[in-house]
């Protein structure tokens, strides 16, 4: 049988590679060119919508000083979100329910430096006079601001996976808000694709759905590991959804946002194509241990064989193994805990064939003959986000007149 209680050193680096999440920066904006208690000031009421404009250009400015600080609390910027999103959110349905065109008595424009376009400057804000472009990166701001939580809240030395879980799913609802409810209203095409922003792509926020998925999912491995009591074969499949997810992921960015797929930090790339394959090796890994302790023994070493094949470092564009890690700032920071890894599983390896060829006597089943990874089994479900507001529509002139007469 195999032992399912892990010694401290191989626990603890299985457990950090299991639950990487990279961390995201955020956007930043500026405050200037955007003051809606301005913009509406004479298609307002004074007493009522001009008093409502000037306590959201002060939730906005709020947003905007958390979120553009040079040490940015991700938990902040979250609540402030929360603070801005539902009234922002309350201007433009109260524009669409206007039954006169809403004028402005001078343009708002919303400045934002992308957070997800690494060929582009720091320092460069794109101008927007469009509502969703302002919806757009606030909500980003939001879930990559989750992402980052996540990250931080992970400890091996500390059950806190649920609460990692918890954000992530939260984070996938905000990008799943944004990419159904506001940017299919601010349509992408491949000729303005380049001048936007990635934040306001729909195909980059499904994307990041399946991204914040995956890492969610990756969770309920770490909690199975954590424990050590989960039965291998359970691992395997849970690992298998995390693999489908990172897939789904990268094949998401490739199909609908490649102009952005192509200009994003070479380091966060590097960890999208890195993921699926440390999570196809453990779910390998977990499958074998099953079947050595079904006594399906050269079974049980193919599948480890496997295991061991993936964890390998890739020495060309074509080899099997892992790649992108000795270029990747974010990734070789975790090459001792990879290093333990692969020795764990080579030890397994070379014990499990010393036992077959001594004591079991098992044909080993070539790669050819092995059966497929199990199908996964799903942890996540995404947690819807809640934006809009309860308070009614904001009376412009028009509208305002018509209910006075």
């Amino acid at each position: 049988m195999a032992s399912t209680i892990l010694p401290d050193g191989l626990r603890d680096s299985l457990l950090t590679l299991c639950t990487l999440v990279y961390p995201l920066p955020l956007p930043r904006g500026k405050k200037s060119g955007a003051a809606f208690a301005k913009a509406f000031s004479s298609v307002g009421t004074p007493e009522a919508t001009t008093s409502i404009m000037e306590g959201i250009d002060k939730v906005r400015q709020e947003f905007v000083d958390d979120v553009s600080k040079l040490k940015v609390s991700p938990a902040a910027v979250s609540t402030a979100a929360d603070r801005y999103a539902p009234q922002l959110n309350r201007i433009i349905q109260s524009i669409d329910a206007s039954q006169d065109p809403v004028r402005l008595t001078q343009r708002m424009q919303f400045q934002w430096t992308s957070a997800l376009n690494a060929q582009a400057s720091p320092s460069e804000y794109k101008t927007q006079e469009v509502f969703i472009f302002e919806m757009a990166m606030v909500l980003a701001s939001k879930a990559l601001a989750q992402i980052n939580q996540a990250a931080n809240s992970i400890d091996p030395s500390a059950d806190r996976y649920a609460e990692a879980a918890t954000l992530l799913k939260s984070a996938g609802g905000v990008f799943l808000a944004l990419a159904h409810d506001f940017l299919p209203r601010w349509k992408e095409t491949p000729d303005n694709a380049a001048g936007r922003h990635p934040e306001t792509s729909e195909g980059v926020a499904m994307a990041l759905v399946d991204l914040v998925s995956a890492q969610a999912q990756a969770m309920y491995v770490a909690k199975g590991v954590f424990a050590q009591t989960v039965p291998p074969g359970t691992l395997a499949k849970l690992s298998v959804t995390v693999m489908d997810r990172f897939e789904k992921c990268i094949s998401n960015f490739k199909a609908r946002a490649s102009a952005h797929l192509a200009r994003v930090d070479p380091d966060f790339l590097s960890y999208l194509i890195f993921m699926p394959a440390l999570y196809r090796a453990l779910a390998y890994r977990f499958l074998a241990i099953a079947h050595w302790e079904k006594e399906d023994h050269g079974t049980a070493i193919g599948l480890l064989l496997q295991a061991e094949i993936i964890l390998k470092a890739r020495r060309d564009g074509v080899s099997s193994g892992l790649s992108g890690i000795e270029e990747s700032r974010f990734l070789s920071a975790f090459k001792p805990q990879l290093e333990i890894l692969r020795r764990e599983v080579s030890s397994m390896l070379t014990s499990w064939k010393r036992d077959n060829s001594t004591i079991y006597f098992a044909g080993i089943v070539d790669s050819a003959s092995l059966p497929p990874l199990p199908t996964g089994a799903n942890m996540v479900s995404i947690t819807k986000y809640e934006y809009v507001s309860n308070l009614p529509p904001i009376l412009f002139a028009e509208a305002a007149e018509a209910k006075s007469s």
